[in-house]
């Protein structure tokens, strides 16, 4: 009797990866390009405003006072030049691409493990890359410490992101 393993050149030992890489691979493109990647808040007197804030641009969320917003709710907009964008916020930037790059790459290549046999240089490559992206991952939370989290806005009292 033969198992599904043996129809597969590399057994399905790349099957579960294949299908989280997927996974996190969406998560990592969503995370990198919208604008709710985390929060701060915006203190004026009794009003307390939620705003978003992606790498690549912010949003305001919502008056926690009751109170209308300034902007439509979930409108995305780029940052500006006045906006303390900084080298933090720049490598945030430069490794969440790295790690969706690498991302894909580890993907194509679990994809093709079903179909070609792989040797365990390979596999040791693919290891690698799995690490790479994990690494690169992490390292968009560099974002907390960019100023854009960090330093006051303009006259208003702001919390730290969260």
């Amino acid at each position: 009797m033969k198992t599904i393993g043996s129809k597969v050149p590399n057994g399905l030992i790349l099957l579960a990866p294949s299908i989280s890489s997927f996974v996190a691979l969406l998560l990592s493109i969503i995370s990198l390009f919208s604008c709710t990647f985390i929060k701060r808040v915006e203190i004026l007197s009794f009003l307390r405003f939620t705003y978003d804030l992606g790498l690549w641009s912010w949003g305001q969320n919502s008056s926690d006072s009751g109170e209308e917003g300034v902007s439509e709710e979930n409108t995305c907009y780029r940052y500006a030049n006045d906006d303390p964008v900084d080298t933090t916020l720049e490598l945030a930037r430069v490794f969440g691409v790295i790690s969706i790059i690498c991302g894909g790459i580890t993907l194509i290549v679990t994809w093709f493990s079903t179909c070609m046999p792989f040797t365990k240089r390979t596999l040791c490559f693919v290891v690698l890359l799995y690490f790479t992206t994990a690494v690169c991952e992490a390292l968009k939370l560099l974002m907390f410490g960019a100023k854009i989290c960090t330093e006051r806005i303009g006259n208003s009292e702001w919390e730290s992101c969260g």
